[in-house]
């Protein structure tokens, strides 16, 4: 047998490290004990080593021990070199023939077997960890395509607050970034499921939409993630069968999208492949931002529906305030219900007694305009029938399913839906208000209900209607009376339609408007800032709409809390009436001097635009007063604590009976061009403001009325300068509130401040955690199922008198601060809320300076 290199390579280098190491060991040993037999016979000689000694024996040491390692090196290398031998001449004999390995190998060289073996078994290896690294690198690059995908997902998901346009292009993606055979958002409500955005994907990337569906929530993978309120995930059969997909099925995912606990939606995927855990973590990171991002399009949805709603209810009451003719109250209210609910066409029918039949007394066509109207029809074994003497609405969703559809004048008959609701009160029932679309189940459960509560409105309108015909022929002061009943009825109505809408609306935009002021300031990022801000004014325009609505159905309820200037109002108010006094006179043929003796009188706390209307009646009383023309004189000044404003004319004057007379309601001298009702508002005013209005006037030489207000002792441009500095004590607060939102909202609020809050969502809750001592502020709802917030703060302050309390509610502007102080509130604050000017009031109220005098916070 031949020898190869005079040995194994290996085998070699095995023995040349040995032997290397053995030398470098016996140079380094034999240099450290000469180095200590030389230091052992300096102690001896008493003789000291010098440095150059010490340098010697260190020099030879490391010395030493790099001989040794250069000879390992160079043995090393030189059997590396001979152990290349054979494999170089492998390569040589793997390029002739395949028949020469076998011929080499059978002249029974071990040598040669050895190396043809060790090289097969090498190149095995290598190819087999090849293709492992080619996976591996696959894996990581599929890796971070998803997660690119991820975070593209998300930047999609959070970029709009439409639901329609976010679900479609959210499928989509879904479906191509993941590679899903089935990408489905459905909408879970308590009948079901429907499906109206959902995708299919063929193996050839064709993206195909499904047709709108409905699914049970009983069965299937989807019914079964609603029910559990988890992600069921299915990777062997049986397979959920209700959606359709191309493809074979690897693996089924459903997932609940959840928003405060509740299911709002389910996410349905499906791949034909298996899919991994890590995968599968990424699609619900995907789905929770999902959930949250429709949760916020709910929200934003809902606040811009009941602003558009409270705008339409807000011109209809203003319509219906203004006329008293029914025909264009009706007309009116079809078109406005237009804006609210969606129809194709809509009536309003009155029921005769008499005749025992319906007569049309309005009807539009949403794409004609107004209707002809005036058929008249029994309506026996009628939907139309049962609504009126059942007192309730009846809806058919699927008219045209029946084997004979209804039809009811002076609707054509191609009606899909019909809804008909009582316009009835408990004592009178007056007709039905109908509404008809060509599309099948058009009408939801929340229109019913908001036209149930508009109906209630328009049976009021239609009975004020009547009795103000009924009232045509009596006396003058009976008319006038009547007048004010009609005015108050039409006010309550609108207060029990608005009341609940605004008090609700109030509560959600607080917690919207809290929720957002708070991720305003945590998000840096622009493009979602920006989608922040939008939802800020939106629910600030949703907020001073309900405030317009609310100052519309009753007399405004705020209460003078603001600082005014008198002499500034009277200026206005001329301006204001300038075109009035002028125009009239000029009419006549006349001439009105106005002489301003305007004086700056220090600040008032006052309602301005009150108070302007105040200003502004007296002017033009003095105007009518003077039918051939005159002097009006205006003039502001100071007397003491107080502050006057004058209105003289030189015009007809009063007798003393008539001066007695002048602020009774009704009483009025312009006959039909009055109402009697100015002065009587007027002093009404005053007296809320703690002043006073007194009359000098003789007969024939005109009349002076001056108005007495009480000196503002706070000094508000002091207060002013001073706002923006918000004290930074810390304090104790204890939060009462039963709306949920509203409560995380502020407790978030306050303790991103550096208070300490504690919360509680109702009274009985509030008064087990409050302890004397334990809370600087408590702030409570007013309006709680178990215990209404003035009592929760009764009970505080009777335990502890000196706790600060505040009384956060959306029926603000009905509140009395004078009345709130002696029921042991401190403060009235409005919601919503903005939380810079919650910030400073709580910040003022624990530093102790703040402005205590009774008032509503907005």
């Amino acid at each position: 047998m031949a020898k190869v290199r005079a040995g194994h390579p290996a085998r070699r280098i095995r023995n040349g490290l040995i032997g290397t190491v053995l030398l470098t060991i016996l140079l380094v040993g034999g240099v450290t004990a000469w180095q200590l037999w030389m230091f052992d016979t300096a102690q001896q000689n008493r003789t000291p080593v010098t440095w150059e000694e010490h340098l010697l024996a260190g020099l030879l040491i490391g010395g030493s021990a790099l001989f040794g390692g250069i000879v390992t090196i160079f043995l090393t290398l030189r059997g590396v070199r001979w152990m290349r031998y054979p494999l170089e001449e492998l390569a040589l004999l793997l390029q002739r023939q395949l028949d020469e390995p076998v011929r080499l190998s059978s002249q029974g060289d071990p040598a040669l077997k050895i190396t043809i073996s060790a090289f097969n078994e090498l190149h095995e290896r290598t190819a087999l960890r090849y293709a492992e690294l080619e996976a591996q690198i696959a894996d990581v690059q599929r890796e971070r395509e998803y997660d690119e995908a991820v975070v593209t997902m998300t930047r999609m998901i959070t970029s709009s607050l439409e639901i329609e346009p976010l679900l479609t292009e959210f499928v989509r993606t879904f479906a191509k970034n993941f590679d899903l055979t089935l990408s489905v958002v459905g909408m879970v409500d308590t009948n079901g499921i429907t499906i109206r955005h959902g995708v299919t994907q063929s193996e050839d990337g064709l993206i195909q939409p499904l047709a709108t569906q409905w699914l049970p929530l009983t069965t299937g993978i989807a019914g079964e993630a609603v029910h559990h309120r988890h992600a069921i995930i299915r990777r062997d059969p049986p397979f959920d069968t209700l959606l359709h997909a191309p493809g074979v099925v690897g693996t089924q995912i459903a997932l609940p999208l959840l928003n405060t606990g509740q299911v709002i939606g389910v996410l349905l995927l499906q791949t034909s492949q298996m899919t991994s855990e890590r995968s599968i973590q990424r699609i619900i990171n995907v789905a929770d931002h999902l959930a949250a991002a429709l949760a916020n399009a709910r929200l934003y949805s809902v606040a811009r529906e009941r602003a558009t709603s409270l705008t339409a209810i807000n011109e209809l009451a203003r319509v219906i305030s203004s006329s008293l003719d029914i025909k264009r109250i009706l007309d009116t209210a079809l078109q406005q219900i237009r804006q609210l609910v969606p129809y194709d066409q809509a009536s309003v029918t009155l029921f005769d007694s008499d005749h025992n039949c319906f007569s049309v007394v309005a009807a539009n066509d949403a794409y004609h305009g107004a209707m002809e109207a005036g058929q008249t029809f029994t309506g026996l074994g009628t939907p139309l029938r049962t609504a009126f003497e059942a007192g309730h609405p009846v809806y058919l969703a699927h008219n045209d399913s029946t084997n004979t559809p209804i039809a009811l004048p002076p609707f054509d008959e191609s009606a899909k839906s019909l809804l008909m609701l009582p316009l009835t009160t408990s004592e009178n029932r007056l007709g039905t208000l109908n509404l008809m679309s060509r599309t099948a189940d058009a009408f939801n459960d929340g229109q019913i209900s908001l036209l149930g509560g508009l109906s209630h409105f328009l049976t009021t309108a239609l009975i004020n209607g009547r009795l103000y015909s009924q009232r045509t022929d009596a006396m003058q002061q009976l008319e006038a009376t009547q007048e004010h009943l009609l005015f108050v009825e039409k006010l309550r109505a609108l207060g029990e339609l608005a009341g609940g809408v605004t008090h609700d609306f109030n509560n959600l935009l607080a917690g919207i408007l809290g929720n957002t002021q708070l991720l305003m300031l945590e998000i840096k990022d622009p493009d979602h800032l920006e989608t922040l801000q939008v939802i800020e004014k939106a629910a600030k325009d949703g907020a001073e709409t309900v405030k317009r609505i609310q100052g519309f159905t009753r007399n405004d309820g705020e209460q003078p809390d603001a600082p005014v200037d008198l002499h500034t109002l009277a200026r206005d108010a001329l301006d204001l009436t300038r075109v009035r006094w002028r125009n009239a006179a000029q009419e006549k043929g006349t001439q009105i001097e106005v002489q301003r003796e305007l004086e700056p009188v220090p600040t008032i706390r006052g309602h301005a635009a009150e108070l302007r209307e105040v200003i502004t009646n007296l002017i033009i009383n003095a105007a009518d007063a003077m039918p051939t023309g005159g002097i009006i004189r205006v003039a502001t000044g100071q007397r003491g604590a107080e502050v006057f404003l004058s209105v003289a004319d030189t015009g007809v004057g009063m007798s003393p009976e008539v001066q007695a007379r002048i602020f009774n309601p009704f009483f009025t001298t312009k006959g039909e061009q009055g109402n009697g009702l100015g002065l009587a508002v007027s002093a009404a005013i005053v007296a809320r403001h703690g002043g006073r209005i007194e009359v000098q006037s003789k007969e024939g030489r005109g009349t002076n009325f001056v108005i007495w207000l009480p000196i503002l002792e706070v000094d508000f441009d002091e207060v002013a300068a001073n706002d923006h500095l918000i004290p930074t004590d810390q304090g104790r607060i204890l939060v009462v509130e039963d709306e949920e939102l509203v409560r995380i909202a502020l407790s978030r609020m306050l303790s991103a401040w550096g208070h300490t809050v504690v919360s509680a969502e109702n009274g009985r809750e509030a008064l087990m955690k409050f302890r004397p001592g334990t809370f600087d502020i408590v702030i409570s709802d007013l309006g709680m199922p178990d215990m209404m917030g003035w009592d929760v703060l009764r009970h505080v302050r009777d335990r502890e008198s000196g706790v600060h309390t505040i009384l956060l509610t959306g029926w603000a502007r009905q509140i009395d601060p004078a009345e709130a102080k002696l029921r042991g509130v401190d403060l009235v604050v409005a919601k919503p809320f903005d939380q810079l000017t919650l910030r400073r009031t709580v910040a003022h109220l624990l530093e102790g300076t703040l402005d205590m005098t009774p008032r509503i916070i907005t």
